[in-house]
């Protein structure tokens, strides 16, 4: 699906979006959109560390990237904590890691975005396989001007529903 970048808040490129209405974006979970739809493709996505491509055009935003099994869509956990990006462009974030204890699950990405005009969502199909980190492909680069904060992997996370482990669910990666 082409969307074209000037007229949008953010575009995720990749992992592939499970849909885009930049009227909508604003909609958590997914703006608007089923998080758990599956028909534009799934992603693996490997728990040693994954890349995430976006297109901003506002110059001064906050991140935030969660992950829910679609077993239960309604439940999600950071995948590393929240962090600030400047300027306009391509933007490539490498290397966000996955939650060991759920290799091999159905999940969905949610991509946060702070910014000026509120809170905007974006969501991706994913299977959480074992591995990485992936390499980052030649498409994922950041345009001139674009400035990062470190990523972080989120603290040790709640245990899944029926559990008895609480540090079973751990963000990996760099």
């Amino acid at each position: 699906l082409a969307v074209s970048a000037a007229s949008a808040h953010y575009v995720l490129d990749y992992p592939t979006r499970i849909g885009f209405d930049d009227e909508k974006l604003d909609q958590a979970p997914c703006g608007s959109f089923d998080p758990t739809d599956r028909s534009a493709g799934v992603t693996k996505w490997s728990i040693g560390g994954s890349n995430i491509a976006v297109t901003s055009t506002h110059a001064r935003v906050r991140w935030q990237f969660n992950v829910a099994l679609v077993s239960d869509p309604t439940r999600w956990l950071p995948l590393v904590k929240e962090f600030g990006q400047t300027g306009v462009g391509n933007v490539c974030f490498k290397g966000v890691p996955g939650i060991s204890a759920w290799a091999n699950q159905q999940a969905v990405l949610q991509v946060i975005q702070y910014g000026h005009d509120g809170v905007l969502y974006q969501c991706a199909a994913i299977e959480i396989v074992a591995g990485g980190p992936d390499p980052v492909p030649n498409s994922c680069k950041n345009s001139n001007g674009i400035s990062i904060d470190s990523l972080v992997p989120a603290p040790v996370l709640p245990a899944p529903v029926g559990s008895s482990s609480s540090s079973s669910l751990t963000a990996t990666g760099a």
